[in-house]
């Protein structure tokens, strides 16, 4: 199977009101968003287990996925972020087929995870890429489809022929 095409495909930002900006994006971009509180969730933070809970919102401008974060309560690598830059954009995520090879690659590179962990099925990890990069990565691994036997594309961009 061929490597999944490489692009920034999610944007993420941290804001203090994410139905409030959730609000203006959708104005702005003329594209809804969908508010969500989380339920809790347990994430690594710098090696450590921490427990968390957000609210989200997701919105899609010309195929780039917009998520606005924030964190009702716990640590968090965006509570580091707000701490500080303030509001502000904190990452940028990359769909991967395998995660667990980003990560490697990294390390390989001296770039170790801020934090890590998994929500739905869908792992995900920041990766401490501000000095190489000026900005935060996020390798995103969707779940894999169970048992298809046909080719399958990205769950975020269906292709029609």
């Amino acid at each position: 199977m061929g490597r999944m095409e490489r692009k920034i495909n999610q944007v993420g930002i941290v804001v203090k009101d994410a139905a409030r900006a959730a609000e203006f994006y959708q104005r702005a971009l003329g594209v809804p968003f969908q508010v969500m509180d989380r339920p809790k969730e347990t994430c690594q933070l710098h090696g450590k287990e921490s427990c968390f809970q957000m609210r989200t919102a997701f919105g899609n401008a010309a195929g780039l996925q917009v998520e606005l974060i924030q964190v009702l309560e716990g640590r968090t690598a965006h509570v580091e972020f707000m701490e500080s830059h303030g509001e502000g954009i904190h990452h940028f995520g990359i769909y991967v087929e395998d995660i667990e090879a980003e990560i490697e690659a990294c390390a390989k590179q001296g770039i170790g995870v801020i934090s890590r962990g998994e929500f739905l099925g869908v792992k995900w990890a920041y990766v401490d890429s501000v000095a190489s990069a000026g900005a935060v990565f996020e390798f995103i691994e969707m779940p894999k489809p169970r048992a298809r036997r046909a080719k399958t594309e990205p769950a975020t961009s269906p292709k029609h022929d």
